[in-house]
């Protein structure tokens, strides 16, 4: 699908067979008013579900309401940003609308947490790393958007953003960088 202000012709066919009620679409283009058009299209059975991810915009019992009333399946809430009571609230208001509304949801908790990001490097320079190569990881805090990470012959230095990454990381951890593309120990 792509939602955009071009909507293309939606085909509601004859039963394929009995009990079939399936929408064909002629263009990739569906608008969102035609998802949502409850009263033309309510008799259709929608099989799919509509994630909404709880941004502060829709936080309110007025905004979770719409969301319901637009056909909100399942609450997504974003543990990358935000805090857990700050979330919990939402959860609670999401619960008491629901309840009101006789309008069950789901909730999707992405708990990624916040990311850890590397520091800058010196002069904006790529650091080459080599397979067995010794690296020093320092765990710098807030400061990762000042401190600048280097190689040089005798030293190859990255910073973290993590500040607890010495109590967190033993000896012989692995540690992801790189979302993953690089793993040093």
């Amino acid at each position: 699908f792509v939602l955009g202000s071009a909507s293309g012709e939606v085909v509601v066919p004859r039963s394929l067979y009995p009990g079939d009620r399936t929408i064909f679409y002629r263009s990739t283009k569906v608008g969102l008013d035609t998802l949502l058009d409850h009263d033309k299209y309510k008799h259709i059975v929608r099989k799919t579900k509509i994630v909404c991810t709880m941004g502060p915009k829709c936080w309110s019992e007025e905004g979770i309401a719409r969301m319901l009333d637009a056909g909100m399946n399942i609450a997504r809430f974003n543990f990358s940003h935000g805090d857990h009571a700050a979330h919990l609230a939402v959860l609670e208001r999401l619960r008491k609308v629901t309840a009101e509304k006789n309008s069950p949801a789901g909730c999707f908790l992405d708990t990624k947490g916040p990311e850890i990001r590397t520091a800058m490097l010196r002069d904006h320079k790529a650091i080459a790393l080599e397979a067995g190569q010794p690296i020093i990881v320092e765990a710098v805090g807030d400061r990762y958007t000042e401190f600048e990470g280097y190689k040089t012959p005798e030293e190859t230095r990255i910073g973290l953003s993590y500040a607890k990454l010495c109590s967190s990381v033993h000896p012989g951890n692995m540690i992801l960088l790189a979302d993953g593309s690089i793993s040093i120990r």
